[in-house]
Order: C-alpha cells, then sequence, then structure tokens
C-alpha cells in the first residue's frame, strides 16, 4: 500500500510528538562530583603546650564525575594544610591532613581549614580542629601591656599572673628585663603554685622602643623559662582628628570648609592660639569649645586654590604646652594627572604626478 506525502508528514509528527513526551525535563544524569567526609570535625583532646595535633580528613567522591580539590586554606598560620589528594575519581577515597602548631596557646583553642572543590552542590566547606592547651606554667595575660601618656608614663604599670599547673611546687629563681625602659618584680601569692609580676614603665622613653621581654627562671624541668611581653601604649597628649587635610586636585571647584577636631587629655589644660597657614590663601580660625581641653579648627579651601609647587602647606597653631609648643597640620592636594594633547592629524601630502610620457 502506498502512502502519500500527507500521510508520511502525519505518521512522522505523531512518532516526534511521542518522542518529545517521553523524554526528560531536564538532564537528571549529567555527571558531577560529590564529597562527603567522614567527619569534618576533630577533638585533639589535652596537649602540651608546643607539641603538634595532626589528624587526617578522609573524604570519598560519592559523585560519578573526577572530583577535583582546588584549595586547602587554614585559618591562621599555626595551622598547616600537608599533602592533600587533590584529584580523587568517583567511588574512591581521598586525605587532607591538618596540623596545629601549640606552641604560645594556652588553654581552649579551635582552629579551621576552608575546602574549595569542584562539587557544584558543595563548592566549599569547612574542617576543624579542637582541644585544649595545657601548659605547665601559665602567664595569664602573655602580654604586659602598660597605657599612659608623655605625661603620666611614670604611672603606667600592669600585673601579671603566673599559675603552676604542675604538681610538683614551682619556685621563681630570677626576674630579668631586656629594656631599661620598665621595671618587673615578682611576689608569692600561694607558695608554689600562684605568683605575682608587677610592671611599670620608667621614663625617659625611647621613641622606637616601646616593648620587652621579661624572663622569669624557674624549678620546673619542662619549663626553665616563663617569658613575658611588656608593651607601652602610648596615648598623644593632645589629639588632631583628622591629622592632615586633603583637597581635590587642581584647580579646586568649590570652595571648601575642612573642620579638626583638637582634644587635650593631658593632666593640665593647655591654651591653644595664633593660628597661620603656609599659603595666605588659606584662613583658619580657632575655636575653643571646652575651656583648656577641647577646640575646633575651620579650614577655608577658596575656590580655584592650586598648591604653588614645592611648597608644603600646613596650619601651624602655637600651644602653652612646653612639651608641645606648636601643632602641625599639613594640607595635601594630590597632583593632577597630566592628559598629553592630542597629536594634531597629518595632512595627507598629495602624491608627485607621474611624468608625462613622450611620443617618440
Amino acid at each position: 500500500m502506498k502512502i502519500s506525502y500527507f500521510g508520511w508528514l502525519t505518521v512522522w509528527s505523531l512518532m516526534a510528538g511521542s518522542a518529545l513526551a517521553q523524554a526528560p525535563a531536564g538532564d537528571t544524569n549529567a555527571a558531577t562530583p560529590h564529597i562527603q567526609f567522614q567527619v569534618t570535625t576533630f577533638d585533639f583532646g589535652k596537649l602540651s603546650s608546643g607539641q603538634a595535633a595532626r589528624h587526617d580528613f578522609i573524604f570519598t567522591n560519592t559523585g560519578n564525575a573526577v572530583l577535583e580539590i582546588s584549595a586547602v586554606r587554614p585559618s591562621c598560620g599555626c595551622t598547616t594544610a600537608g599533602e592533600w589528594s587533590k584529584s580523587v575519581e568517583p567511588g574512591k577515597t581521598g586525605m587532607i591532613p591538618l596540623q596545629f602548631n601549640s606552641a604560645g596557646f594556652s588553654g581552649t583553642v579551635m582552629k579551621t581549614a576552608t575546602v574549595t572543590c569542584n562539587d557544584p552542590a558543595m563548592p566549599t566547606l569547612t574542617l576543624q580542629l579542637s582541644g585544649n592547651v595545657w601548659r605547665e606554667i601559665d602567664a595569664n595575660p602573655q602580654y604586659a601591656i602598660l597605657n599612659g601618656s608623655a605625661e603620666s608614663v611614670a604611672d603606667a604599670r600592669t600585673i601579671v599572673k603566673v599559675v603552676n599547673n604542675g604538681e610538683q611546687p614551682l619556685t621563681i629563681n630570677s626576674l630579668e628585663v631586656n629594656n631599661p625602659m620598665f621595671v618587673a618584680e615578682y611576689k608569692t601569692i600561694q607558695p608554689g603554685k600562684e605568683f605575682e609580676v608587677s610592671v611599670k614603665a620608667v621614663p625617659p622613653i625611647t621613641p622606637g622602643s616601646t616593648h620587652g621581654i621579661i624572663t622569669l627562671k624557674t624549678s620546673s624541668t619542662n619549663m626553665p623559662q616563663v617569658q613575658i611581653t611588656a608593651m607601652l601604649m602610648l596615648q598623644p597628649v593632645i589629639s588632631v582628628v583628622p591629622p592632615q587635610v586633603t583637597v581635590p586636585s587642581a584647580p579646586v571647584p568649590n570652595p571648601l570648609n575642612h573642620a579638626i577636631t583638637i582634644r587635650n587629655s593631658g593632666t593640665n589644660v593647655v591654651k591653644l592660639s595664633d593660628p597661620t597657614v603656609t599659603d595666605n590663601r588659606v584662613t583658619a580660625t580657632l575655636k575653643e569649645t571646652e575651656a583648656g581641653r577641647a577646640f575646633t579648627l575651620d579650614i577655608n579651601i577658596p575656590q580655584g586654590f592650586e598648591a604653588k609647587p614645592g611648597q608644603n602647606n600646613e596650619v601651624v597653631i602655637k600651644t602653652s604646652h612646653p612639651l608641645y609648643p606648636e601643632l602641625k597640620i599639613p594640607i595635601l592636594q594630590p597632583i593632577a594627572p597630566i592628559v598629553p594633547a592630542p597629536t594634531p592629524a597629518t595632512a595627507a601630502v598629495p602624491a608627485a604626478p607621474a611624468p608625462a610620457a613622450h611620443a617618440h
């Protein structure tokens, strides 16, 4: 039996429609990797300070495509990642070793590492190491921070507690400080178990040398020395906020006003006077808002202002403080980028006419 052209067209349409009806809406069998860890956290328990804790995190690729581990990033330098499995076939297992160095740590700690892979459902995940770091001798705090100013540095002092966590009684045999700016001494609070170290600063203060190491020599065989870092945090007697003024590149498009706050935190009141500006086009007005303690400086920049080449512009204010006879506030103006002038188009030179042919 012969089927006409239109008959064949009808059969083909029915077959195509049936195929489309049976086809899935999306390809659910696309090949993808999937990472699955046995555990993502590990508690290493109790660890003596200075020891290292290591754990190998095991994972399986439960997907149907190759799993790629592109990066393992620990949260800090005390935790490191060893050589991990970078490419894992479907159904196979891999390993990510993490190690924590407990030197300098005490008490409960928790460290993490971020794993990056090509699993579309879980492109990043976190591994965690935690536990308790035990020190035979604890210094709390480990940093003896002293706060003061140039006026009150002699009053800056703090106390550090030293506790023996071991079973044997402890004695402190001697104490040394490597910076003469700090003076430290210790006393016994509980014989063999607890001590106090008092730290104070002694003027004059040497610029750039505001920290030192206090070393306690002990009777412990495991920790014959305990070190405490002393730090002096000097606060300014007179603070200027912001410490400088930055104006737009020249020429300044509109007049500008900058308000500067000046605060005296010293023991005595101060007097500020005679604000002067290097460039007389800029004006500065000083106002006292709290007697001898707080001031406001208004700096006015005129429209079109452009700093003179080679001139350092600043506001200078006289003070009655013997340590700070002057306050200087820089006025900075970035140099405008030089835009090269457009190159003029080269006029086209007409070609020389070809020599006329001569008939012979």
